[in-house]
């Protein structure tokens, strides 16, 4: 296998190729979510991770992949701060992505009653979505309902003052999640290259250091 040219763009072209070519598979197995939950753990946590907009408390990744693909990181922030109805990910059905929250802290798919979700508005900005659908992987909150499988939730702390106090969480049908997959996708695949080196971020950080 061929090195990975970067995380941010081959990467994720490598991961749609393989579900391209394997969902057959998948679909013959009857393992087609299991499928697809692996497909969206690494193709979404791994490029958002190298990528993800920095504060004082998540500091920007070891790797610099924020400067050195710098278009990918100004596009993943504009991404997130815009309107559902807006963005690249539309359209969407958003009457098959419902969202929740709740005092318990514990959560059990069973329990949740349709009285207790209500439909995304196209008004809500991307993060509303992407934050608990990263949350939901990077720490296994994700639940399935239904035999066969009709809907995924993907389930996320809701915290005041970085303290959880309940739980907050979206139910997508199978079918709208894999929508939301390959749109994510083609969000990096599509946006071009350009990018500085590793050695040219360093430089600029500290010129004096690397002189020596």
């Amino acid at each position: 296998m061929s090195q990975y040219e970067n995380y941010i763009k081959d990467f994720p072209m490598r991961c749609k190729e393989l579900y391209e070519e394997l969902h057959p598979t998948a679909l013959i197995l009857k393992k087609e979510v299991t499928f697809m939950l692996m497909v969206a753990s690494a193709s979404i946590l791994i490029p958002f991770e190298r990528l993800r907009p920095t504060n004082v408390l998540d500091p920007i990744h070891p790797s610099k992949d924020p400067i050195i693909f710098k278009k990918h990181a100004d596009n993943l922030k504009k991404l997130l701060d815009t309107n559902i109805n807006k963005s690249l990910l539309w359209p969407l059905d958003l009457k098959y992505w419902m969202y929740g929250d709740s005092a318990e802290m514990i959560f059990d798919p069973n329990y949740i009653g349709d009285n207790q979700l209500t439909e995304m508005s196209p008004n809500h900005k991307v993060a509303n979505i992407f934050f608990i659908i990263r949350n939901a992987l990077a720490h296994s909150n994700i639940y399935t309902f239904e035999d066969p499988i009709k809907y995924i939730f993907f389930v996320s702390w809701k915290k005041k003052n970085n303290i959880a106090i309940g739980t907050k969480f979206i139910r997508v049908t199978t079918d709208e999640f894999r929508i939301f997959i390959n749109k994510w996708l083609k969000f990096l695949i599509d946006t071009e290259i350009d990018s500085f080196t590793l050695w040219e971020v360093l430089k600029q950080e500290s010129p004096e250091e690397l002189a020596i």
